[in-house]
């Protein structure tokens, strides 16, 4: 999934003020099973762009409400994956949002 921000463009309006440029902003959520990974791969080596990879995996493969363990038959999350849930995963996502929003 991917959102833009249309940047405003450069140059004097007709009052001679220079507009102020808005950065383009590209949000791209890749998930396990999604075949996303090689796009999400590129993008991490951009200069330009802040990449946090795979914010759900711990979710979806080990967490309390975890789909690959439903499609694999595994046991009961362990204590360490208690907290690897989707909103957690979520949580982190957003943070590091705000933080690359800071830089």
């Amino acid at each position: 999934m991917a959102s833009r921000v249309k940047p405003e463009v450069n140059g004097s309006s007709t009052s001679g003020e220079e507009k102020k440029t808005t950065p383009l902003r590209i949000w791209h959520c890749s998930h396990a099973r999604t075949a996303s990974n090689v796009l999400a791969k590129q993008l991490r080596d951009h200069p330009q762009l802040t990449s946090v990879a795979y914010t759900f995996m711990s979710a979806f493969m080990d967490g309390p409400e975890s789909l690959a363990g439903e499609m694999m038959n595994k046991e009961a999350p362990t204590e360490d994956a208690k907290d690897a849930t989707y909103q957690n995963g979520f949580n982190h996502m957003t943070e590091s949002i705000i933080k690359a929003e800071k830089d």
